[in-house]
């Protein structure tokens, strides 16, 4: 009997690595069939998660829940910034600005507001060491569309960034900026709010950025979360980044 068990297992040997190779596939095949309702359940939370938003993580802090924006929420919110820089050339001014009116005035300055987003965000996180995530949505109180965001140490910092024509429009936009972030930020849970930051890029067409600042003394008085106000010459920013003039054919 020993030496018929030998000769078996000396055919054998020549198999041996792939019944080991087999028995992992085996053993997961098993595991699905015997536990498939948990292993469901499993791809449905993480399914459901992605399709959600997670909360981003840096180290052992994870900002509220995020979720990307979509083009199309992307487009109306510049639209509607770029209508409310429009409305405040009207309003701040006796007589209309003397610009070149029509659609493809428009289209212009939209292009230069998205490449001047663009340029303060890179610059931002350059400087302030900042892995910034872009165009997300708040799955946590009120639902926000921010430019960007990122986290420091333990805090929640949204970035936004407004182009502006004329450095003299810039209380009035800065001031509906914040209030629609304070309405935010007013709607999280008390431990979230202590988090909350929030960095204010304006750009600028024309004007000097310390008038630009001087404008915002009202910030400190009327807003309860932390707000970082900076300013730049849309010139200044492409030169920077030794770029020219955007391209007015789009």
């Amino acid at each position: 009997m020993l030496h018929f068990i030998a000769k078996v297992l000396e055919h054998l040997q020549p198999y041996i690595p792939l019944m080991q190779s087999l028995v992992w596939p085996i053993v997961i095949i098993v595991a699905v069939v015997f536990f498939r309702s948990h292993v469901r359940f499993c791809i449905d939370a993480i399914r459901k998660r992605i399709e959600q938003g997670g909360g981003i993580k840096a180290g052992p802090f994870e900002l509220p829940p995020m979720a990307p924006t979509t083009p199309q929420e992307q487009v109306k919110k510049l639209q509607d910034e770029a209508s409310e820089e429009d409305a405040g050339q009207t309003t701040s001014q006796e007589t209309p600005p003397t610009l070149p009116s029509g659609l493809k005035t428009q289209r212009d300055f939209m292009a230069s507001y998205v490449l001047a987003e663009d340029l303060v965000m890179k610059k931002l996180s350059a400087e302030l060491n900042l892995k910034i995530v872009r165009q997300v949505k708040a799955e946590l109180g009120v639902r926000y569309v921010f430019d960007g965001v990122a986290v420091d140490e333990n805090k929640f910092i949204a970035i936004e960034v407004k182009m502006l024509r004329r450095a003299l429009n810039a209380k009035m936009i800065a001031r509906q900026t914040l209030d629609r972030l304070n309405t935010f930020y007013t709607s999280l849970p008390e431990d979230e709010k202590i988090k909350f930051g929030l960095i204010l890029g304006i750009v600028i067409e024309e004007g000097n950025p310390e008038d630009v600042l001087k404008q915002m003394s009202f910030v400190r008085e009327t807003y309860k979360y932390p707000v970082h106000i900076l300013c730049y010459r849309f010139t200044a920013l492409q030169e920077e980044f030794g770029i020219g003039q955007p391209n007015q054919a789009l």
